[in-house]
């Protein structure tokens, strides 16, 4: 009878054990959708493009003009090659045919990228994060 109560316990306790996993594991699995949500995905490229808050503005253009002429100089060629002329790439794309190259700026804001019969255009707002202005950061590929 004492090895049967033992036994139930030991059940019940199990029992208990993966519920409480299960709680906790919902509960991890709820905090990470909330905190994509409300950084929009950011803290996932602020890890990969390795910036940081406390970048100076002079750091955030040299590593966006970096990553804009690595992308249209190097990465738009070589996605061209296996997807024809006519297709216009995303900067996700493109930077998925480099590990280490991120498909968002300094400011950690989406590359733009124009298509047209005489090349290919990779812009980065700048820092106001507003195109067409004095401080974007563009590099044109000629077809």
């Amino acid at each position: 009878m004492r090895l049967a109560r033992a036994a139930l316990r030991r059940g019940e306790l199990r029992a208990r054990w993966w519920q409480m996993r299960g709680r906790w594991l919902a509960w991890g699995g709820a905090l990470g959708l909330v905190m994509g949500l409300v950084t929009g995905g950011g803290w996932m490229s602020l890890r990969r493009f390795g910036a940081s808050p406390g970048r100076s503005e002079p750091e955030r253009r040299a590593a966006t003009a970096h990553v804009v002429r690595k992308m249209t100089y190097e990465l738009y060629p070589r996605w061209l090659a296996s997807h024809g002329a006519f297709a216009c790439p995303r900067a996700t794309d493109l930077a998925a045919l480099a590990p280490d190259t991120p498909s968002v700026d300094g400011w950690r804001r989406r590359l733009q990228i124009a298509c047209g019969s005489s090349g290919v255009w990779i812009r980065s707002a700048g820092g106001d994060g507003v195109f067409g202005t004095d401080d974007d950061i563009v590099n044109r590929w000629a077809r």
